[in-house]
């Protein structure tokens, strides 16, 4: 008995070896159309499909455009490039009224080896007709990768920024620190980063300038959500070396939904915290925008 199963399990080992195999795949039609199920059978010059639509049907080759797994991911491009520009503009008008915008750039460049990131930003709000918040920021960013998946980087960054109301002139950081790209795929990418920087200040009025030694802690995450929208999260610490409890922290969090190929809405929700402002001024300062982005 034993014997009859193993040769029978041998038989449909062999039946199963040299039949044709079925996988799913799409066809893409050279007019643009698209076809799901099962290849059948292939010659050089035919494939015969299996759909749920038109069941079992034979394609003649010179109407394939081309044939895809959607089970294997399509390669990624040497080198990726995202270029946005963002404008928002808001207006409130009733018992008091209220005006803002914010105008931003970003440039970033990625390859396997190495990646390049220059972004800049610029806010301004006003109330009754009155000024009560202008700032701006520059990041430059050069990240280096290294070890066997390349997962590992090394970063060197410069900000610059200003903020009026809290009364910094400007403010420069040079930083270099290391870095680990915990998952970088389509569905989901999460990178953490510490950096050791320097850090000048010179403020508005006669208050004396200020230098530091800053820890840079930095995260990163971004996830897809309905549809094309994507969610991401960007925060970012700089405690001083000598007090850990004299920091600031920087968290952003965007929600982006695509209206087509280069269009995007954006809302955007800005959280800046510092443990030991100047002059008295608050300790949060949070701002919620929409704006429109430009992809190209």
């Amino acid at each position: 008995m034993i014997k009859k199963l193993l040769a029978l399990s041998l038989i449909i080992c062999v039946i199963l070896l040299n039949s044709d195999a079925a996988y799913a795949l799409i066809v893409h039609f050279a007019n643009g159309d698209q076809l799901q199920g099962t290849v059948k059978a292939e010659t050089d010059t035919a494939v015969t499909f299996i759909s749920d639509a038109l069941g079992e049907v034979i394609i003649n080759r010179t109407v394939i455009d081309a044939i895809e797994d959607p089970t294997i991911p399509p390669p990624k491009p040497e080198v990726e490039y995202t270029r946005e520009l963002e404008a928002g503009y808001t207006l409130i008008k009733g018992n008091t009224e209220k005006e803002s915008y914010i105008i931003s750039g970003l440039f970033n460049r990625k390859a396997a080896r190495d990646e390049i990131t220059f972004k800049g930003k610029t806010m301004e709000a006003s109330s009754e007709k009155k000024m009560d918040e202008q700032k701006w920021d520059v990041l430059g960013r050069y990240a280096w990768s290294f070890g066997e998946k390349k997962k590992w980087f090394n970063s060197y960054r410069t900000t610059v920024d200003h903020d009026r109301f809290a009364n910094i002139h400007y403010r420069v950081t040079p930083a270099v620190g290391i870095g680990y790209w915990i998952k970088d795929t389509s569905d989901l990418k999460l990178m953490l980063e510490n950096s050791l920087g320097y850090e000048y200040i010179n403020y508005n009025n006669n208050t004396e300038s200020e230098e530091n030694v800053v820890m840079i802690p930095h995260g990163y995450l971004e996830m897809p959500l309905i549809g094309k929208s994507v969610l991401t999260e960007d925060i970012t610490a700089y405690p001083a070396i000598d007090d850990f409890g004299d920091y600031r922290l920087t968290s952003t969090t965007t929600f982006t939904n695509p209206l087509n190929e280069y269009l995007s809405v954006r809302v955007s929700w800005i959280n800046e915290y510092d443990s030991n402002p100047a002059n008295g001024a608050d300790k949060h300062d949070m701002t919620l925008a929409t704006s429109l982005v430009f992809k190209y």
